[in-house]
Formats: structure tokens, C-alpha cells, sequence
């Protein structure tokens, strides 16, 4: 799964979290880069959700793993 990031990021962190809410990963993101990437292969199927604030605005979505 890729992640491209919409504006130059300062450091930010995003994080996905299962249906249930639990932590699955957090990906650090740093002022360099343009996209930030999860390698879901080895996840197991399901729902999860993304969320991260950049440069003061929040991000929030649904990544659905076959």
C-alpha cells in the first residue's frame, strides 16, 4: 500500500489500527519525503483505518487487505 502524501510533511507519523481499534503499525514520516509505503502482504485480511495529521491537517481513511 502506498501512501502519497499530499504536501511536504514535517515529521508525522501514520497510524493503522484494525476494526477493533487495536495499533497494526505506525509508519514514520519525515520532512523528505513525497510518499510512505506499508507492506501489507503478510497482514492478515480485513478492515483497517489510517490516520495521520500533516502539516496541521488530519487524514483519515479505510485500506480494506484481501
Amino acid at each position: 500500500m502506498i501512501f502519497e502524501l499530499p504536501q511536504t510533511p514535517k515529521e508525522s507519523t501514520i497510524i493503522i489500527t484494525d476494526i477493533w481499534g487495536k495499533h497494526n503499525l505506525s509508519l514514520d514520516i519525515t520532512p523528505q519525503q513525497t510518499q510512505a509505503i506499508w507492506d501489507c502482504s503478510k497482514t492478515a485480511t480485513g478492515v483497517y483505518f489510517y490516520q495521520s495529521e500533516i502539516n496541521g491537517v488530519l487524514y483519515r481513511g479505510k485500506i480494506v487487505v484481501q
